[in-house]
């Protein structure tokens, strides 16, 4: 059986083809069966599963520290985040401190 590497240099020498040209407009069912495709084992199947999840979750939790930190040092100057005071009956909902 060949190797992964191997056959991901035959993918490439089939989808870089001249049949083809620089820009491919639209792909065929014909066009892609030939094209072959690694195939892995479960184990590693859901190992790579769980580490794109957790990397999503880690994401997601990032971003939702990096928002609680935008809006916390926002109040901390009085200031919305789109540069207009902040107090009472503001946009934001940040009272004057």
């Amino acid at each position: 059986m060949p190797s992964i590497r191997s056959r991901l240099r035959a993918t490439d020498r089939k989808t870089n083809s001249t049949e083809y040209g620089s820009t491919v407009s639209h792909l065929e069912a014909k066009h892609v069966k030939a094209v072959p495709v690694p195939v892995i084992g479960d184990t590693e199947e859901k190992a790579i599963d769980a580490d794109v999840r957790r990397a999503y979750a880690l994401r997601d939790q990032a971003n939702f520290m990096l928002d609680t930190a935008d809006q916390m040092l926002h109040e901390r100057l009085g200031r919305c985040h789109q540069g207009a005071d902040c107090g009472a009956g503001s946009s934001c909902g940040v009272d004057d401190r």
